[in-house]
């Protein structure tokens, strides 16, 4: 979920969205459902509302790639990470380590780009980033040679420049 007022600094109130992902039937696509989020006043149940925006993912990976994924306590779910912050939607589908970055505006999604991290994604978090108008990504990677290591790394995604970028 995330807040059409997500800027940070805002004590209003907010209206709350649900991001649905489907894999698609070709296993090389996943859709990316927006929906707004209503309070029943009467009975206090909050229920999903139409939807709000839609946007489709291709992600051609090269057959026979296979990223180790680590033992974990909880498990390796959920099987991708919805991160949100301010207009930016960050998709990321853990077991593939594949990143989509995406920016809302005026209800359409746009995908601005895609990073290939090469590692199982452990945990994940977004955060505005120093400059104007970019956010940070900053993820738990896991090491392909030894399961029990990993590595912190930033993303750092501007619309305005159009990339995402990666730092190590």
């Amino acid at each position: 979920m995330f807040s059409s007022y997500s800027d940070g600094n805002s004590t209003d109130s907010f209206e709350p969205f649900l991001i649905i992902l489907s894999e698609g039937q070709d296993k090389i696509n996943v859709t990316v459902e927006i929906f707004v989020l209503s309070m029943v006043i009467a009975t206090k149940v909050l229920q999903k509302g139409p939807l709000y925006t839609k946007a489709t993912l291709d992600f051609s990976m090269k057959y026979g790639k296979h990223i180790p994924e680590p033992a974990m306590a909880m498990g390796t779910l959920p099987q991708a990470f919805c991160l949100c912050c301010g207009e930016y939607v960050v998709i990321i589908l853990r077991a593939l380590g594949v990143l989509f970055a995406l920016t809302r505006v005026n209800n359409e999604l746009s995908c601005i780009g895609k990073q290939e991290l090469e590692h199982f994604v452990v945990e994940a978090a977004i955060k505005h980033g120093e400059e104007d108008g970019t956010v940070e990504v900053v993820a738990l990677l896991c090491e392909q040679e030894n399961l029990k290591d990993g590595r912190i790394v930033t993303i750092h995604i501007s619309q305005q420049k159009k990339n995402v970028g990666i730092v190590l």
